[in-house]
């Protein structure tokens, strides 16, 4: 009999479920009990022992990582130029890698002799790569190939100028510049790195560095966040646990009696259907039926007015076609019975 679209069925769905879903102090209790299981303290204390775990597997061998593609680059075993091993303990101050060392085996582009594998003057890291592993050149014939102002040189002599010195150990120098270059900045980022992480604070540095104060508008390290949020949560923790002895608490006790109370609504939602269907599609057609008639009983009014008009007018017609019928006969009598004398 009622037309029941499925939006209404699902507003009586839900609101049957309505203290299921609601059920605020099952809710809060399970929660309660969850948040009283959990040790603030150790689960802090995991976190912090986790970060330690990232600082020593993670952090601490960025410089490493590279550093071992550099003494690939210099090994023997990469190339036929070098033979050379490196590690992140002496990647920074390269000579003393070679210790016992003399004298390169090959002769330098920049000067034409053997280069000197000790630090000349106060040579950084880089400077030293460069110089040591710029390798000569060797002649492919003796056309137009010098070594600095020599150039009777013949086929297979080292070289550094000409057109016919091939330099075949120049990409590998290139190479070589380049991973150093690398490692030094794998190194600017795990020292930045290790400062804001803030496990331990890297000598010379800054904790946190100045970008990462910037971006959190705070000098607290990573480590130092994590340990400040411990009282914090804490002190939530146990403003939660009480809530039951507070305002809050007989607030909650009075939503959850509200959605008791409120289970029963599907009766005003019946009642509501049920005043639609009657209340306004009964009256709405009775209303329909009122119109209609009115406008029929007005229709009739003009058409009785029509008949009216029309019966007068056709009336008065008539009158004047049987004046003029008699007159016409009396004309024709006077003058048939009409006789001329002699």
């Amino acid at each position: 009999m009622f037309k029941t679209s499925m939006h209404e069925i699902l507003i009586i769905v839900c609101d049957r479920n309505f203290v299921q879903i609601f059920d605020f102090l099952t809710k809060w209790d399970d929660n309660l009990a969850y948040l009283q299981g959990n040790n603030i303290t150790m689960t802090f204390a995991i976190a912090l022992q986790q970060m330690k775990a990232y600082q020593s597997t993670v952090i601490d061998t960025i410089t490493e990582n590279v550093t071992s593609v550099f003494d690939v680059e210099t090994s023997y075993g990469s190339n036929n130029c070098f033979n050379d091993h490196y590690s992140a303990v002496n990647i920074f101050e390269p000579w003393m890698a070679n210790q016992g060392k003399d004298h390169t085996a090959w002769i330098l582009s920049s000067t034409g002799l053997q280069g000197d594998y000790k630090r000349l003057g106060n040579e950084s890291g880089l400077e030293y790569i460069n110089r040591i592993y710029n390798v000569a050149g060797y002649c492919n014939s003796s056309l137009s190939c010098c070594l600095n102002q020599n150039c009777n040189l013949y086929s297979g002599y080292s070289c550094n100028n000409g057109t016919n010195c091939n330099f075949n150990c120049s990409e590998k120098y290139s190479n070589i510049i380049r991973t150093y270059n690398l490692v030094l900045d794998a190194y600017d980022f795990q020292q930045n790195m290790t400062s804001d992480w803030g496990i331990v604070c890297p000598s010379h540095s800054l904790c946190p560095t100045e970008n990462f104060r910037n971006l959190i508008n705070s000098n607290k390290t990573v480590a130092d966040l994590v340990s400040s949020s411990e009282g914090l949560v804490s002190m939530t923790m146990e403003r939660l646990i009480n809530t039951t002895e507070s305002p809050l608490g007989g607030m909650m006790d009075n939503i959850h009696a509200l959605t008791c109370n409120s289970n029963m609504s599907f009766v005003g939602l019946y009642y509501s259907l049920a005043k639609d269907e009657f209340c306004g599609a009964m009256v709405h057609g009775f209303a329909q039926i009122n119109v209609s008639l009115w406008i029929i009983s007005i229709a009739l009014e003009v058409l009785a007015v029509l008949m009216c008009i029309l019966s007068i007018r056709l009336r008065g017609r008539s009158r004047k076609h049987k004046l003029f019928d008699t007159n016409y006969d009396d004309l024709v009598t006077v003058v048939t019975s009409y006789k001329p004398e002699p």
